[in-house]
C-alpha cells in the first residue's frame, strides 16, 4: 500500500479477491473521471491484467480504471524481482510478470480514495475526512456551531460546519469559523480572522483580521 492514499478499502475484500483470482498478484482500481492525472490499468474482461497507461490524454486512454497502489502479492512475486538495488512496482516488477505472461488481475473498488498526489487532493483529504466522506479516526475536537446560521451568513463571528481542532489550537475573539476546517495542533487564530474550508498547519500564526480560504495555511504563509 502506498504511504500517501487516504482510503477505507475493504483490505479483506481484496485479499478474498486475490484468493479467488488464482494470480500471483492482485491491484486494487477504481474507476476515475480524468484518466490523465493516473495511472491506468488495461484489462480482459476476466479482470485479468493487458498492460498500463501512465497518466494518458483522455482521448487516447484504454481504460478509466486508476491503479489505487494497493496490492496483495504472493511470495513468488520475488522471482521477477529484476537483480538491480532498486524496484518499481510499475516500471520494473509489473511489466516483468507481462512480458512473463505471469496471470495477475484486479480488484475494482467503491470506497474513498485519494491519492494525496497534490496540495489540491491533499485538502480535499482533509475536508472529507471531517465531514465523514471517508472513514478514519480524527485526532481532535469537533468545536460546536456556534452564533446560529443566520450570523454567519452576515459574516458575523461564529463556527459554523465541522471543524476539526487539535490539540493545542488558540483562538482570538471575534473569528469566523466556516467548515469543513481543519486546525492543526498549537495553530494560532488571530482576533477577527475569517477561516473557511481549509487546512491550517501545526504551528501555524493567522494575523488578526486576515482571511483564509480554500488553503493549506503553514508556517510561513503569512
Amino acid at each position: 500500500m502506498a504511504a500517501d492514499g487516504l482510503t477505507d478499502i475493504d483490505l479483506a475484500a481484496l485479499r478474498a479477491a486475490h484468493e479467488a483470482n488464482d494470480g500471483i498478484a492482485t491491484l486494487a482500481v477504481k474507476r476515475v473521471s480524468n484518466v490523465s492525472e493516473f495511472g491506468v490499468v488495461i484489462t480482459g474482461s476476466d479482470g485479468r491484467i493487458q498492460g498500463f497507461q501512465e497518466k494518458p490524454d483522455q482521448a487516447e486512454a484504454l481504460s478509466d480504471l486508476a491503479s489505487c497502489m494497493i496490492y496483495v502479492l504472493d511470495r513468488e512475486i520475488f522471482d521477477y524481482f529484476p537483480e538491480q538495488p532498486v524496484v518499481d512496482f510499475a516500471l520494473d516488477l509489473f511489466p516483468a510478470l507481462l512480458s512473463n505472461d505471469v496471470p495477475f488481475h484486479i480488484h475494482e473498488i467503491d470506497s474513498y480514495w485519494n491519492d494525496v498526489g497534490s496540495l489540491p487532493e491533499y485538502l480535499q483529504g482533509n475536508l472529507d475526512a471531517v465531514q465523514g466522506a471517508v472513514e478514519v479516526e480524527l485526532a481532535g475536537e469537533l468545536l460546536e456551531p456556534s452564533g446560529g446560521d443566520e450570523a454567519l451568513e452576515r459574516g458575523d463571528p461564529g463556527v459554523g460546519g465541522p471543524v476539526l481542532a487539535a490539540e493545542g489550537c488558540e483562538i482570538g475573539a471575534g473569528v469566523r469559523l466556516d467548515g469543513p476546517l481543519v486546525l492543526g495542533e498549537g495553530c494560532t487564530i488571530g482576533d477577527g480572522a475569517w477561516v473557511k474550508e481549509s487546512v491550517v498547519l501545526s504551528g501555524a500564526e493567522v494575523p488578526p483580521g486576515a482571511l483564509v480560504a480554500s488553503a493549506v495555511y503553514g508556517r510561513r504563509a503569512a
